[in-house]
């Protein structure tokens, strides 16, 4: 085959005026788009050009003889590279450009341009060899997407630990001055907003993490109207102040199979799109609604009749065409400038919805907003577990176990991990659950818990801890462990706990 390389070895010096003649009809059969142009001072125009080259723009030979390049400028074409493209071969081998140019029908697409020179009589010619890179760059741009995206996940996890440690501090002294307020009630409420406000912000740092971390998660039953409204205050910070954001919810919705992180990256995808398509501000409603959808719905033609929970995200932005709404979910297709959007975004979305066995449509009309409607399919509920048995290694703090009594499971306490030992290998029933407070990291503790989770096989184990949890969530097998900040709230530790219990063994 016939390459680029062939331009190394075409004459620099004046050849034969029917230099043309014998080129062109061989350049014609080459697999490169080929495109011959006058090389004289100003801006050139083509004289010939291949089969590939129209394949490639679909111009053909006839439509652009005798013109200068200008038809293949388009919006996103930068103005500097596609003028010394313009100006054709100045020197006898000038450097490939690349540059984005547009073809018949608009699209646009990545151009790399080899050129050479050569002189024919009194007549300069440049051949141009345009190879199409658009693969090449949205490859390159998934690379650095995912170092950006490795880069902040070390970023977050490097500042959680301190991050935390700071919420902490803030819980634990406002809880002593609580006791010191001498019965000064205002102060009292001062105090009870600190601590809720550092209550607050370990939610959303587990928030955070649960995203970050949904890779690993496994799909399990989960309330969509909760984990919607528990996703209101992150979705508030992401769309920022000047979009107002409302969350509709039906109340007795069925559950749904999903990873809790994929579907908040999910919501959180749309909730970026959305505050995209609303720089001066607007509006932003999620609704959560059941729906029996038949069969050959006209919005769903793929989906199967039955029961479905209907996630809607509806926005006031600046909407669009028809033709951009069929190729939103397409990858790397981005309305954006480039270097402002991946293109992955709603990609994502589809991929995830698709994952989960729903359906993803789309509503939007230019100037009137556009609504993602999602299907996903409805559970029963789960099968409650309320007998299940836990064993609590929880040597100061039972206010955990206080709650996990209330929602009926059974507790085995034990404050030092020889006690918990003892308790795995003697007792008669079931365990379904280690759950391993802060305790004293004391040589051999870890081996010890090691020996709890042989003696129980298919135990499960949550670790409520800030100091090497990823060195002991590393010896329980996978889909086995959840590891979870020591600062967590009850209510967001006691769903890990039902999510786990949740999972087949």
């Amino acid at each position: 085959m016939i390459s680029t390389s062939m331009l190394r070895v075409l004459p620099d010096k004046k050849v034969q005026p029917d230099i043309i003649e014998i080129l062109a009809p061989a350049m014609w059969f080459l697999p490169e788009a080929i495109l011959l142009t006058e090389a004289a001072s100003g801006v050139g125009q083509i004289i010939f050009s291949n089969e590939a080259f129209q394949q490639l723009t679909g111009f053909a030979p006839e439509e652009i003889k005798g013109q200068d390049m200008t038809f293949l400028r388009g919006p996103e074409t930068a103005p500097a590279v596609f003028e010394e493209l313009m100006q054709s071969c100045a020197n006898a081998e000038a450097a490939p450009l690349e540059l984005v140019l547009h073809r018949k029908d608009r699209t646009a697409f990545f151009d790399r341009v080899t050129r050479k020179k050569v002189v024919a009589g009194e007549r300069a010619f440049c051949i141009q060899v345009h190879t199409d890179i658009s693969r090449q760059k949205e490859v390159e741009d998934l690379l650095i997407l995912a170092q950006r995206r490795e880069a902040a996940s070390h970023l977050v996890s490097g500042i959680t630990h301190d991050f935390n440690n700071l919420l902490t501090a803030i819980m634990v002294y406002t809880g002593l001055m609580a006791s010191k307020t001498d019965g000064d009630g205002q102060l009292g409420r001062y105090i009870d907003e600190i601590h809720a406000a550092a209550q607050r912000g370990a939610e959303l740092v587990t928030q955070l993490l649960d995203v970050e971390r949904q890779e690993a998660a496994e799909p399990v039953l989960l309330e969509p109207g909760k984990l919607v409204r528990e996703m209101h205050d992150l979705m508030q910070r992401v769309l920022g102040e000047h979009i107002l954001l409302r969350i509709e919810a039906e109340s007795g919705l069925a559950s749904i199979r999903a990873s809790q992180g994929r579907l908040q990256q999910v919501l959180l995808n749309l909730g970026i799109n959305a505050r995209d398509a609303m720089p001066n501000g607007g509006d932003l409603v999620i609704r959560v609604a059941s729906m029996q959808l038949e069969a050959g719905s006209p919005d769903f033609p793929d989906a199967k009749a039955g029961d479905y929970v209907l996630l809607a995200v509806t926005d006031t932005g600046a909407g669009m065409d028809a033709q951009t709404a069929a190729s939103i979910f397409k990858p790397f297709f981005t309305t954006k400038e480039r270097g402002k959007g991946s293109g992955l975004g709603l990609f994502t979305v589809a991929t995830i919805v698709k994952q989960l066995m729903g359906h993803v449509q789309v509503e939007s009309a230019p100037g009137q907003g556009t609504a993602f409607r999602i299907l996903l399919p409805a559970e029963s509920e789960a099968t409650p577990a309320p007998r299940a048995t836990l064993l609590v290694l929880e040597p100061v703090d039972r206010s955990l176990g206080a709650i996990l009594s209330a929602k009926g499971y059974q507790l085995l306490f034990a404050e030092t991990v020889e006690e918990a030992l003892r308790i795995a290998n003697s007792h008669p029933g079931a365990i379904e659950m280690l759950i391993a407070g802060p305790m004293n990291d004391r040589p051999g503790d870890r081996d010890q818990i090691d020996e709890i989770v042989k003696a129980r096989p298919g135990i499960k184990v949550v670790w409520k801890h800030t100091k090497e949890l990823n060195s002991r969530a590393e010896r329980v097998p996978p889909g086995l462990a959840v590891v979870v900040s020591e600062t967590a709230v009850s209510e967001i530790l006691l769903r890990k706990i039902e999510e786990l219990l949740n999972q087949p063994s």
